[in-house]
């Protein structure tokens, strides 16, 4: 949708393929899973992402080709930021897995699996809106 706001169609026709695959395997991958994406999955996902929001961000502005990508991927962001940062205060390394990231928090506050996924689901639904918002009041200026 941002493509399409800053007139990059072909950006814009990368990015619904690459929504469409996720959205397909999703369907497989909700709770319960019927089937798990591997590290190697993710990856290639992460990094498809992320080329997309570098080619997307080369015709806007420096100051909004930051914003966009923050917003757009908040939610895995925030929560890398607090997991490293408790980590780094309780004296673990941070490549030590632990059970102190977003979802296990709210799993243990007594949320279900699928109540937990969609709150991360609306938070970053609520980012992507911000995202939106910003891109639409850049063109308008």
């Amino acid at each position: 949708v941002i493509a399409v706001y800053s007139g990059q169609p072909r950006v814009a026709i990368v990015a619904a393929a690459i929504a469409g695959s996720a959205l397909g395997f999703l369907r497989h991958n909700y709770n319960p899973a019927k089937i798990f994406m591997g590290t190697g999955g993710a990856y290639v996902l992460g990094f498809l992402m992320a080329c997309l929001s570098i080619v997307g961000a080369l015709k806007t502005a420096a100051a909004v080709s930051l914003i966009i990508p923050l917003l757009v991927f908040g939610v895995p962001i925030v929560d890398a930021f607090i997991v490293i940062t408790r980590r780094l205060l309780s004296g673990q390394p941070i490549t030590q897995a632990d059970k102190r990231h977003l979802h296990h928090t709210l799993l243990g506050k007594g949320l279900t699996q699928r109540q937990t996924v969609l709150i991360l689901y609306v938070a970053t639904a609520a980012l992507c809106a911000a995202a939106l918002f910003v891109i639409r009041g850049n063109h308008h200026v």
